[in-house]
């Protein structure tokens, strides 16, 4: 307890409060050093006899011939009050990376491991804390990786909960051992160990898309509900020209888009009028006749050949009464319902072009209202919600440097790191 004392003192006496990598680099250069005879510290038996702490010795020995191992066993931390609520997340954080201090500047004090080859492993366990910390050298870090330490740990947890300490540390040092002989790991298990860790943030990262994904689709489905009914509109109020023996075309049936002049196409083009009355782009007339080896009218089914350009009517001049110009525009208007829905299909369904366009409707010898049909007005998309969210992680380092004892039985080995967990 005198050095839990020495410690208290430090840290409550000093002109700024000390951190826990310096409080111990303290305790352990005044920490004693394991048994010689087995490489594990405790002293007071507390943890394991005598007989047992023999025996782990020898497994040490024979199973993990290729690193220097020392063991350090706690009842507790001597200078950490015992906490009222053990698996409170907090205090859990906060032993946790008190004994990743401890056994990081443990190892560096010990010099656990070949001074050239930094082979040394340190296995450090708290009791009343339930902590466990593996600290590696250089050499052992390449097939002892944080990963691996914490499935040690977690093929332990049984034990360590039952406090029979003598097992699970016999299933620490053979799962060592077996990490030991495996080397360094296999990409695959690296993979897998990526996923295994990252999941949460891949998760997240997946629904995050998912989010985005899908407010993206709603704009686009809402700007293709506006076109789509944007289109109509013009239907309608070109049928109700058509009507008045008024309507003059204005855009490309195969392309929808607005011509630029009476003469100019939207590509830019001369429009191409044809000998029915109808006008198209040049450049969309020209690819619908690449699709076809009858070279007809798309609309009307009329043989093709341009004429003179008199005008943009669509009608021909036959007949002025309303009755048939509405008969004559109704051919273009299927045309154009047809494109919508190639265009549209979720908006301007096949089903609803064929209830517009059959004969049976009682709306098709009048003006027809396409953008008050129920079956469109159904289909109208909803604006997408979108939800945010905070992360907050806690970082914890780890540092030490003290000088290896002289007296040391070990071989000058020095820590790169530790890594541990909770049962």
């Amino acid at each position: 307890m005198k050095f839990g004392l020495l410690l208290l003192f430090l840290s409550t006496t000093s002109g700024t409060p000390l951190s826990t990598a310096v409080l111990a680099e303290v305790f352990a250069e005044t920490f004693p050093l394991p048994n010689k005879a087995t490489n594990i510290h405790d002293p007071h038996e507390q943890i394991l006899t005598v007989t047992e702490q023999q025996e782990l010795g020898a497994v040490l020995r024979t199973q993990i011939p290729t690193m220097e191992v020392a063991v350090v066993l706690f009842p507790e931390f001597p200078h950490i009050q015992p906490a009222a609520f053990p698996a409170d997340e907090d205090y859990g954080e906060f032993v946790l990376a008190v004994g990743g201090e401890l056994a990081t500047a443990l190892h560096d004090a010990f010099g656990v491991g070949d001074v050239f080859t930094n082979n040394g492993i340190l296995i450090l366990l708290s009791k009343n804390e339930r902590v466990l910390h593996i600290s590696t050298g250089n050499l052992a870090k390449e097939s002892v990786t944080p990963r691996r330490i914490r499935t040690i740990i977690s093929n332990s947890k049984e034990d360590f909960r039952s406090e029979d300490f003598y097992n699970g540390l016999l299933n620490v040092v053979s799962d060592l051992a077996n990490f030991v002989n495996l080397g360094q790991p296999t990409w695959k298990e690296t993979l897998l160990c990526f996923l295994m860790d990252s999941w949460p943030f891949i998760l997240f990262a997946v629904l995050i898309m998912f989010m985005i994904v899908k407010e993206q689709r709603a704009k686009t489905d809402r700007r293709e509900f506006s076109a789509a009914k944007r289109e109509l509109t013009r239907l309608e109020r070109d049928s109700a020209l058509a009507t008045e023996n008024r309507y003059e075309c204005k855009s490309c049936a195969i392309c929808l888009e607005d011509f630029k002049d009476e003469k100019i196409g939207s590509d830019g083009k001369k429009l191409g009028f044809l000998h029915c009355g109808h006008v198209f782009d040049q450049t969309c007339f020209q690819q619908f006749l690449k699709t076809t080896t009858q070279k007809n009218c798309p609309i009307c089914r009329e043989s093709v050949f341009l004429r003179k350009e008199t005008g943009r009517t669509s009608l021909p001049a036959s007949s002025s009464s309303s009755s048939s110009s509405s008969s004559r525009y109704r051919p273009e208007m299927i045309f154009r319902l047809n494109r919508l829905n190639h265009r549209y299909p979720r908006f301007v369904t096949r089903n609803l072009v064929n209830s517009w366009t059959s004969s049976t409707n009682p709306s098709q010898s009048s003006i027809p209202t396409f953008t008050t049909d129920p079956g469109f007005l159904q289909s109208r998309p909803t604006p997408a919600d979108s939800n945010t969210g905070a992360r907050r992680s806690n970082n914890f380092s780890s540092s030490s440097s003290s000088s290896s004892s002289s007296s040391s039985s070990f071989g000058g080995g020095r820590s790169s790191g530790s890594s541990g967990g909770r049962w």
